[in-house]
């Protein structure tokens, strides 16, 4: 191969084609030229699919001793090429004297990389920095390795959708084409939704149910089933019978959600998500204004960690009149009047009142739900005598409901046996199950003693 314009033109096509990258790689040949051997190159270029430049190299002949008809040289190139794209091998003689080359041969060893796939978050593919390996199959499992339904159509076109099992997905628009099976689990949100409308946290293995990025714990749709079932008549026997709230169903609801976490801890965020659809329809069927709220309201705003954590009530409150007459507010009043009695003018006392186990069996028996509800709490009398003798005392009941409250006396294995299964308190905002956080409940009503006033009264007429 004498030097020519052919050579000239090849080289001149190469770096059209491959831009002026490969500029520096073509007058390299004059580095590495030596005037030993004729000026003639076995030459080879490695180009993305987008004709990008990425390496290269060249082989100057050798000088054919006396005696040599011929002689082997081997191309100096990588032994793994590393990725997709083009090998441009050519030979080229720039010397006056002729260069002959036969037998060319390349030797391609395929490695086992088959495709490189990029996806956009809700698994549209992006072409751009995507590749396959030339010659091989098309690789139908792909985004999240589901299969692609594409290509079945006679002109060549398709569906474009991704077979998870129980739903055909399409990444164009990040929706199932079909509605969820299990939509009444998930009030609020698109039953056609993929991934909750996030994919870069969730993921969908088979168009039942939404995992994290670790693979956890809700792949039987069945338990997830059986666990919202669970906690929504949890809730909502609690809220309609309101005398269990102290104990069974308080501890049954945390059961039935801790079982989940404990098992699976990376479920937690999927478990506060998924509360947050029951406190948004107890809020709605829970009363919020202290002066109209019942005790099952009370417990909603307790379980479902609704409103703020202190809710004080006045004596028009209808939960203020069923405390008038409590064991604990009782004992408190007869201590508070026998030192207004005694002749003291003023004063205040603090009087707690324990809740045991046959306080809180004794209101299952009897449907006092006040009982049930508080638990232990404290009663604080404040008292004050007028010039004529009126004495008027300011009650204060104060109570915190949490779940050592709600669970300590929940019912044992032995009967009327105390439980030592305590659940630890939480406070709202701590991390964890995003249920029953403790609040604080304040009562405040004045009740007149007018005995000494009539007494008063006839001693003046004397």
């Amino acid at each position: 191969m004498p030097g020519s314009k052919f050579i000239q033109a090849q080289e001149g096509a190469l770096t059209t084609a491959a831009g002026p990258a490969l500029t520096s790689f073509l007058n390299a040949k004059d580095a590495a030229y030596s005037s030993a051997a004729p000026k003639a190159f076995l030459n080879w270029a490695l180009l993305d699919e987008r004709f990008n430049y990425i390496s290269g190299g060249v082989t100057q002949v050798p000088v054919i001793a006396s005696g040599q008809s011929k002689q082997v040289i081997t191309a100096n190139m990588p032994s793994v090429i590393p990725k997709n794209g083009y090998l441009y091998i050519y030979v080229s003689n720039e010397s006056p004297q002729d260069v002959f080359f036969d037998n060319v041969t390349i030797q391609h060893h395929r490695g086992p990389l088959l495709e490189e796939e990029h996806y956009y978050p809700f698994g549209l593919a992006m072409s751009g920095v995507s590749a396959q390996a030339a010659g091989k199959l098309q690789n139908k499992n792909r985004y999240n390795g589901k299969e692609l339904q594409n290509k079945e159509f006679s002109d060549g076109s398709g569906l474009e959708w991704h077979d998870y099992g129980a739903r055909m997905y399409d990444a164009q628009i990040g929706r199932w084409m079909v509605m969820d099976a299990m939509l009444d689990k998930i009030p609020g949100i698109t039953p056609y939704n993929y991934c909750l409308n996030n994919p870069i946290l969730l993921t969908d293995r088979n168009g039942m149910w939404t995992f994290t990025g670790d693979g956890i714990s809700t792949e039987d749709a069945g338990e997830i089933a059986r666990f919202i079932a669970a906690l929504k008549n949890d809730a909502k026997d609690g809220i309609k019978n309101a005398i269990t709230t102290g104990a069974e169903v308080a501890h049954t609801v945390f059961t039935d959600l801790a079982k989940v976490v404990n098992e699976h801890p990376e479920a937690i965020k999927y478990v506060n998500w998924a509360l947050q659809a029951f406190k948004i329809a107890a809020s709605h069927a829970a009363e919020q204004y202290p002066e109209k709220m019942s005790w099952a309201s009370l417990l909603a705003a307790w379980l479902f960690e609704l409103g703020k954590p202190k809710v004080e009530f006045d004596e028009n409150a209808k939960t203020t009149q069923d405390l008038y007459d409590l064991q604990g507010v009782n004992e408190a009043r007869q201590i508070a009047e026998g030192m207004a009695k005694s002749g003291q003018k003023s004063g205040s006392i603090t009087h707690g009142w324990t809740y045991g186990t046959d306080a809180f069996w004794k209101g299952v028996e009897t449907l006092d739900v006040v009982t049930s509800f508080l638990g232990s709490y404290e009663t604080t009398v404040t008292w004050k005598t007028s010039a004529d003798g009126t004495v008027i005392y300011t009650y204060t009941v104060t109570n915190t409901t949490s779940w050592e409250s709600a669970s300590r006396l929940r019912k044992a294995a032995k009967p009327n046996g105390e439980h030592r299964g305590i659940i630890d308190n939480r406070n709202r905002g701590d991390k964890g199950i995003e249920l029953g956080g403790n609040i604080t409940e304040v009562w405040t009503w004045w009740e007149v003693d007018i005995t000494n006033l009539q007494l008063s009264n006839s001693n003046t007429k004397k």
